[in-house]
C-alpha cells in the first residue's frame, strides 16, 4: 500500500498524522469505525500483513472501543485470539487466556500514553509470554521509546510517512 493510500485511509478513519497534529503534541484523533468501516478494515488488514512474520498466537489490546475493533481485525487476519487488558483500580486485569510460551503482539491505534503500553507489556512478561511485536497504525513518541527493547511496527510515522516493520 502506498504512502498516499495509507494517509487517505487514516483520514477516512478519523486519524491525522501530520507533524503539527502529532509530532509535538502527541495528539491523535480517535479511530472512527462507524463513519468508514471499510477504511478501518483495510488498515487492520494492512497492519496484520506486516505482523505475519512475527508468528504471534495472541493479540493484546487495551480495552477501549477503537483498540478493540482494531485488535479484532488484526487477530482475525492472523488467525489468533484477542486478549483485552484493562485498568483494575490501579492494577491491570485481562480477559482471555495467556499461557507459557505465547508469542504476543500488543496492538493499538496509537500509543498516546506510556502507562497502558507499560501495563500490557508487564502483563505479557508476568504471564510467561514473549513480546513478538508492539504494533500501531501511527508511530508516536511513546512507541519510539520502546524500539530498543522490543520489535516495533507502525504503518505510518508521526510525519505521515510509511514506516518499515522494524522487526
Amino acid at each position: 500500500m502506498s504512502r498516499n493510500e495509507l494517509i487517505e485511509l487514516l483520514a477516512k478513519a478519523g486519524l491525522r498524522t501530520g507533524e503539527a497534529d502529532l509530532g509535538r503534541s502527541n495528539k491523535v484523533d480517535r479511530l472512527d469505525s462507524v463513519h468508514d468501516p471499510s477504511a478501518v478494515e483495510q488498515l487492520g488488514v494492512a497492519l496484520a500483513d506486516r505482523l505475519r512474520d512475527c508468528r504471534p498466537n495472541r493479540v493484546v489490546v487495551w480495552d477501549d472501543p477503537e483498540n478493540a475493533v482494531l485488535g479484532h481485525i488484526v487477530a482475525r487476519e492472523l488467525g489468533t485470539t484477542v486478549i483485552r487488558a484493562m485498568d483494575a483500580q490501579g492494577g491491570i486485569d485481562y480477559d482471555g487466556t495467556l499461557q507459557d510460551g505465547d508469542r504476543i503482539v500488543v496492538v493499538a491505534v496509537a500509543y498516546r500514553h506510556e502507562a497502558p503500553l507499560g501495563a500490557m507489556l508487564a502483563l505479557v512478561t508476568r504471564r510467561a509470554g514473549s513480546v513478538a511485536n508492539i504494533a500501531a497504525l501511527i508511530d508516536t513518541p511513546v512507541l519510539q521509546t520502546y524500539r530498543s527493547l522490543h520489535p516495533v511496527t507502525a504503518l505510518v510515522a508521526a510525519t505521515g510517512t510509511p514506516t518499515g516493520s522494524g522487526v
